[in-house]
């Protein structure tokens, strides 16, 4: 164990033979390499010790092998092996980046020689203009270059790459981590879908326990689905009028926490809501305290139900039943004929958000009430209705307009 921590000095020829161990880029196996210090007739062990810690070669020690720079694949697979993620949602999404988009473009090159017009490349060839119907959003796209650039840091902290900017042969500076000069929008076109009360009120009457209950409580309350599959009935506080959320669950997990760290907190719950989550819990035989409030039946409540198949199989029938939304050519339209990228439970947050700023609400409350870690969410989920702006617009016309023409 000490070769592996220190190295070891070794005579070889009449040299002084400084020898360690680095990890093979190729399969990550320990390999022992050796770098010459100097001539024992001039160099005491002592002496040659020194030499080493001057020259800096101790720090190979562990270190990628010299011999072979690392690849990419190397670097990645450290990082998802090594790093500690906090949070099962994110550390999914990190593998699934790595193996199912980074690694099969990028996994064979060595990480040094990869150049950041490369990444830029690569990253606008998987677009929709570019692909089409199979292409990426700029926002997926844009988590993808952030996953890179945080591969090439880690791979720099554990010191597997350079971790400095330095000229190359051509005197051009040349960063160890390219993904630094890779400039990229993560702005979407995306635009979420806003309901209107009485078309939520439509939904909700198509609905039957539990889904009505489950999407009453997002819709009143703004909680992500996520978190409420994760809720327990000992989060559901009646004494105190409130909901404590604590975890999510996502991709078939319960994760060690939430969102943010401002999403880990309580949510207010109205006498309203409160009597028809009591309604259920009387009904479902799924009522203990650390039973799940929307638990599967068909797996004996051990894990709550699915999400996107509530949405595929009850919310979006009784949306298109209600008349809120159409199917066209397979693609999800709102009444007015534009494509809808998304419909499900994020659009009824979206929904609550818009409606308070609607009602006066002060951005302060509607950011407690959402538990945004920051105020400037407003600006992305706060949505105006057309009629609103319509509305806006005749106050205008009507103090700016001839009293003898009649505003509507």
């Amino acid at each position: 164990m000490a070769r592996y921590q220190r190295g070891f000095l070794k005579k070889k020829k009449g040299k002084w033979v400084f020898c360690y161990t680095a990890i093979r880029s190729i399969d990550g196996t320990r390999t022992e390499r050796g770098r010459v210090v100097g001539p024992i007739a001039e160099l005491s062990k002592s002496g040659a010790w020194a030499e080493v810690e001057r020259r800096g070669l101790n720090m190979l020690v562990n270190g990628p092998d010299a011999g072979k720079q690392p690849t990419f694949g190397f670097i990645a697979s450290h990082y998802l092996e090594n790093h500690r993620f906090t949070n099962h949602g994110t550390e999914y999404l990190h593998n699934h980046i790595v193996k199912d988009y980074l690694v099969p473009r990028f996994g064979n090159d060595v990480a040094s020689e990869i150049k950041s017009k490369e990444i830029l490349g690569w990253l606008e060839s998987q677009t929709f203009a570019e692909c089409g119907d199979h292409g990426l959003e700029n926002s997926t796209l844009g988590k993808i270059k952030t996953v890179m650039g945080t591969i090439y840091r880690h791979g720099q902290f554990e010191e597997l790459i350079s971790q400095t900017v330095a000229p190359n042969t051509k005197g051009q500076l040349k960063a160890s981590n390219p993904v630094t000069f890779v400039r990229w929008s993560d702005k979407t076109d995306y635009e979420a879908f806003v309901l209107k009360p009485e078309q939520t009120m439509a939904v909700l009457d198509l609905l039957v326990q539990p889904e009505y209950t489950l999407l009453l409580m997002v819709a009143a309350t703004g909680v992500r689905i996520s978190e409420a599959l994760a809720l327990k009935w000992k989060s559901v506080l009646y004494d105190q009028n409130s909901i404590r959320i604590k975890n999510s669950w996502t991709y078939g997990q319960m994760g060690s926490g939430t969102k943010t760290q401002a999403s880990k907190s309580t949510v207010p719950m109205h006498p309203a809501l409160a009597e028809v989550l009591k309604a259920w819990q009387a009904e479902t035989p799924y009522n203990k305290p650390d039973d799940f409030v929307f638990a599967s039946v068909k797996l004996d409540g051990k894990k709550p139900r699915t999400g996107n198949m509530i949405v595929e199989d009850y919310l979006k029938p009784a949306a298109i039943k209600a008349g809120v939304i159409k199917i066209v050519n397979g693609k999800t339209h709102d009444m007015a004929g534009n494509v809808l990228k998304r419909f499900g439970f994020h659009c009824f947050r979206h929904t609550l958000a818009s409606f308070l700023l609607a009602q006066g609400n002060s951005p302060v409350l509607i950011k407690n009430l959402l538990r945004w870690s920051k105020i400037s969410m407003l600006d992305v989920y706060g949505h105006v209705m057309t009629d609103e702006k319509i509305a806006a617009q005749g106050s205008m016309l009507e103090r700016i307009m001839p009293k003898t023409v009649a505003v509507q």
